[in-house]
């Protein structure tokens, strides 16, 4: 047995020192490429695969754009917040019970509206009562003047003495001025009267009415609030803006090119207006000023409270060298893009880069308008890669 094995190693040494150092079979070229890797393994070299040439790297699949000149806002991005114009907390400025309730929960309403009546019955007998007292001295005032004019025609016939003229003449002035009292306090009576009838201040959207029929309301009760309406049509969109930009922004008033813009909610669309209002002062926890704009909703798509992604928008800057965003690439030396060559080759070029807006970025200095670079692959390329352009984006031409 173990001359048997001696034999069988002796066997398996000799072939494979024959197939080191021996001329290799013709028949091994009809053995599976197995066979043959492992015979190329045995005598230590590559076989077919080391006599052929090393192949060029293939290229690189990227999808590119073109450096343009656009029209490019001058922005400052943050977060809005839509704001009624105004905000009133409808109370009523008589005592009274409420009798009527005229409008709904949450319904539009226009200045003027009646919302709530009083019961107006005191009131009304109050009125009554004044006027009953304005006819009778009405009366007497006109009595008066009866007397007064007898007693003028006796004072010039001599028949009577002064005094009773002067006397005459005083009971007229004296119920002359009662009249005009009178019909002074009638007018008071009136707009108490009106005080009856709570109306809308303004155009807006009421809330939930806090009273019902019945509930006694005060003038002095400062809790009271019948409603709470809201001007809604224009409506005002608020930014907090940083204080080192107060000088762009006052220029940007002054020139009048301020504007807040905001997508409505649930939608792309975007809807914008003009700066109008500015806070007084910095608040002083943050280092941001309020700015406000108005902005048209008489499709009430925007509503109070709201908080949307606003811009504020100084300027445009109508010759702006722009590159798309996702083709700029940070190194330690600073930003760069990756510029494709007429013979598809790929090579480095560092930019400077001012500021960013939306997609674009704006270049300080960069390549010429109608450079082609590339917006994405950038992660397998090098200097002077071959590229193979797989997609170029829509609308990045250069304009000039």
């Amino acid at each position: 047995m173990t001359k048997r094995l001696l034999l069988v190693v002796a066997l398996l040494a000799g072939g494979l020192v024959w197939l080191r150092l021996g001329d290799p079979p013709r028949w091994l070229e009809d053995t599976p490429e197995w066979v043959q890797s492992a015979v190329a393994a045995i005598r230590g070299d590559g076989g077919d695969e080391a006599a052929k040439p090393s192949r060029p790297p293939p290229a690189v699949p990227v999808t590119v754009a073109q450096v343009s000149i656009r029209n490019v806002p001058v922005e400052f991005r943050s977060v809005g917040t839509v704001e009624a114009v105004e905000t009133v907390a409808v109370r009523a400025r008589v005592e009274g019970v409420v009798e009527k309730i005229l409008v709904e929960d949450g319904a539009m309403v226009k200045a003027g509206d009646v919302l709530v009546e009083l019961d107006d019955r005191l009131i009304q007998a109050q009125i009554d009562q004044q006027e009953a007292n304005i006819r009778r001295d009405r009366a007497q005032l006109e009595n008066a003047h009866l007397v007064f004019g007898r007693a003028t025609d006796l004072a010039k016939r001599g028949a009577t003495a002064k005094q009773s003229l002067d006397d005459a003449r005083t009971q007229v002035e004296a119920l002359t001025a009662g009249v005009a009292a009178s019909e002074a306090q009638l007018r008071s009576l009136h707009l108490q009267l009106s005080y009856h009838r709570v109306t809308a201040p303004f155009d807006g959207r009421i809330g939930r009415v806090a009273v019902g029929l019945g509930t006694i309301v005060r003038a002095s009760d400062t809790g009271g609030t019948i409603a709470t309406l809201n001007q809604v049509d224009p409506i005002y969109v608020a930014v907090g803006v940083p204080q080192n930009l107060l000088g762009d922004l006052s220029a940007a008033l002054a020139a009048g090119t301020a504007r807040i813009e905001v997508p409505l909610p649930g939608s792309t669309e975007m809807r914008a207006g003009a700066v109008t209002m500015v806070e007084n002062e910095v608040e002083r926890g943050t280092g941001l000023v309020t700015v406000r704009a108005r902005i048209k909703n008489d499709d009430q798509r925007l509503w109070p409270g709201t908080v949307l992604d606003a811009r504020l928008v100084l300027r445009d800057d109508p010759d702006a060298l722009v590159v798309p965003t996702d083709a700029l690439q940070i190194s330690q030396t600073g930003s760069f893009v990756f510029v494709v060559n007429a013979d598809k080759h790929a090579r480095i070029l560092p930019v400077r880069v001012g500021r960013t807006s939306g997609d674009f970025s704006v270049l300080v200095d960069g390549p010429p308008a109608g450079t082609t670079v590339v917006t994405e692959g950038q992660i397998r390329l090098t200097e002077g890669a071959l590229v193979q352009i797989m997609d170029s984006a829509q609308g990045l031409e250069a304009s000039r």
